[in-house]
């Protein structure tokens, strides 16, 4: 919900990429998580059209970077650790991968056999594309031990929609264009200090304030009921700017999985790996929503 409204778009997976209208139909006929992941998503439909949420930029989607960390996390034996919570199989079964990658979505990640190749194949794609990579607040052991692989850079508060529908989020995008559009420039700039030098956290201290201010005086109104009658709720949040390796989901997955004292065949030492950064929004809610 925080990248919905802050960023320019919205970048994710999308489960049967490449599929034609009749494909997805009869996707959504052989595969009934499939169908019910597509009505749970129906209320994203606006923001799709819009292109807020894109399958891609300039025509590369995260699909081929997701396959990649598939084969990687099953082949690689520096990844050994993980290989018994992987699942070879679902990448020759396109049938078998959508109700799966389906299945996990709706259940919010469980699966580390769909959720690690996702969230590393996202992370490389997001680095390469030069895009920033939204993290929820670390809460499980893989999250914290990613975090200890990160820098921090700076923070500063905004507030969100935690719940509404997806034309009272446009219907804000719009009403705080100028602010958004500010804090939005300001968080590139900073992005691009990363790798250089320490980052001056006033300018994005600044707009934010002033977006936090702008929100204020349409809080009532843009909190309003929907027409039927669906709370609208907003919250303010922190968000930390980071800095992290590109495979730092890998890195963290293989941390809780030696912590959690899995077996498997022992992992090779570690090589030294010349990777990208990725750069992350971290967002943690305060208080209670309004």
């Amino acid at each position: 919900m925080a990248a919905l409204l802050l960023a320019d778009f919205v970048v994710t997976l999308l489960p049967n990429e490449g599929s034609t209208s009749v494909q997805a139909q009869q996707a959504a006929t052989d595969s009934p998580k499939f169908s019910e992941l597509m009505h749970r998503w129906n209320w994203l439909a606006p923001l799709w059209r819009l292109g807020i949420v894109r399958a891609g930029v300039d025509g590369r989607t995260p699909r081929p970077d997701v396959e990649q960390a598939a084969r990687a996390l099953t082949d690689d034996d520096h990844n050994a650790a993980l290989r018994p919570l992987m699942r070879p199989a679902l990448l020759d079964d396109p049938r078998l991968l959508l109700d799966s990658l389906s299945r996990d979505l709706l259940r919010g990640g469980p699966d580390p056999a769909i959720a690690i190749p996702v969230s590393a194949g996202l992370d490389r794609f997001t680095a390469d594309e030069g895009l920033l990579a939204a993290r929820p607040e670390p809460t499980s052991v893989a999250q914290r031990a990613e975090m200890r692989l990160a820098q921090v850079h700076g923070r500063f508060s905004a507030p969100i929609l935690t719940q509404a529908p997806a034309e009272r989020i446009i219907e804000l995008r719009q009403s705080l264009d100028e602010e958004l559009h500010h804090l939005r420039e300001m968080l590139d700039a900073a992005a691009e200090m990363v790798t250089e030098q320490d980052v001056d956290f006033r300018p994005i201290k600044r707009a934010s304030g002033a977006l936090a201010h702008a929100f204020e005086q349409i809080a009532d109104d843009i909190t309003r009921p929907d027409e039927d009658g669906v709370s609208v709720k907003a919250q303010h949040c922190t968000f930390t700017l980071v800095s992290l390796p590109s495979d730092a989901v890998v890195r963290s997955s293989l941390t809780a999985a030696r912590a959690s004292g899995m077996s498997g065949r022992r992992a090779a030492p570690e090589p030294v790996k010349h990777v990208g950064r990725l750069i992350a929004l971290v967002v943690k809610p305060l208080g209670d929503a309004r």
